[in-house]
């Protein structure tokens, strides 16, 4: 029991021992400075080109999508048969307003016109047998 009670003591007075030891050789050797002419400048060899402008290509390969910078929806007012189709309709093509990209056959536009022009003849000739019937009711009211 007492030999512990002894390195109990003993641990601290060790610590402090060390300590102070330590704290004598870091004050007693400090660190040499050298003093002298400038420091040596380290010799570093140059190789010197001069240089030209020059044109080149540069390959990039790379994965992405496309998008165009402006995307038009073409409809067409009439139905019917494409006929003919402009070089610059296709994929990338370049046109201009009021130019002619797609014709389309115009035999079903002449017979919708013609039937068209049909159907107003039709109603006019209603509005004229509506409107003498109505005048023949006023003259009817009329002699009651």
């Amino acid at each position: 029991m007492k030999s512990t009670k002894l390195i109990k003591k003993l641990i601290p007075l060790i610590v402090l021992a060390l300590g102070i030891f330590a704290w004598h050789f870091i004050t007693s050797n400090p660190p040499q400075q050298r003093r002298g002419g400038p420091p040596e400048v380290a010799k570093i060899s140059v190789s010197v080109t001069r240089l030209e402008p020059q044109t080149f290509s540069v390959d990039v390969a790379s994965y992405g999508v496309v998008r165009p910078r402006t995307q038009s929806t073409l409809s067409s007012q009439v139905g019917g048969q494409i006929v003919e189709i402009s070089e610059a309709f296709r994929d990338g093509g370049f046109f201009e307003q009021g130019d002619v990209l797609v014709r389309i056959d115009d035999r079903d536009l002449k017979a919708a016109v013609q039937s068209a022009s049909a159907t107003l003849e039709q109603a006019k000739q209603a509005l004229q047998e509506e409107v003498a019937r109505g005048q023949q009711a006023l003259e009817d009211w009329q002699t009651l």
